[in-house]
């Protein structure tokens, strides 16, 4: 699923067509690859663990408001919270190389470490949990 989700990402950013202040989407993708790697990595992991918790919710959850509730919940969470996601990430490093032929060194290891953070932060959440909760 994760490889299709990266590559479906990267498609629909690189079909993507300039707007009306779609700079926005370079100084979007500078200020993600402004912080040390280290941060980004950690904010990864932070992404994974929300985005855990809110299918875990989901899951566990039989009663359809506690589900919705979950839900509805976690996604301003980790909307609110900015972490990093590999898959937006993704199209907007793609959308910025089609509309304005951005390119930098510091992608390739930046979306390295923010996919292992994503997987690394739900992994944790999940090794932590008492066994009865777990997934």
């Amino acid at each position: 699923m994760l490889p299709a989700n990266i590559l479906g990402a990267m498609l629909v950013g690189l079909m993507s067509s300039p707007v009306e202040g779609g700079s926005d989407v370079l100084r979007l993708v500078e200020g993600k690859l402004a912080p040390p790697l280290f941060d980004s990595f950690v904010g990864a992991m932070l992404c994974g663990a929300v985005i855990f918790l809110i299918v875990h919710s989901y899951r566990r959850n039989s009663d359809p408001l506690g589900r919705w509730l979950g839900v509805m919940l976690g996604v301003p969470v980790f909307v609110i919270s900015r972490f990093e996601n590999s898959i937006p990430n993704v199209f907007y490093l793609s959308a910025a190389y089609k509309q304005f032929g951005f390119f930098d060194a510091r992608c390739l290891p930046f979306m390295l470490l923010v996919l292992l953070g994503n997987g690394a932060g739900a992994l944790l959440l999940h090794a932590i949990m008492p066994p009865q909760e777990a997934a």
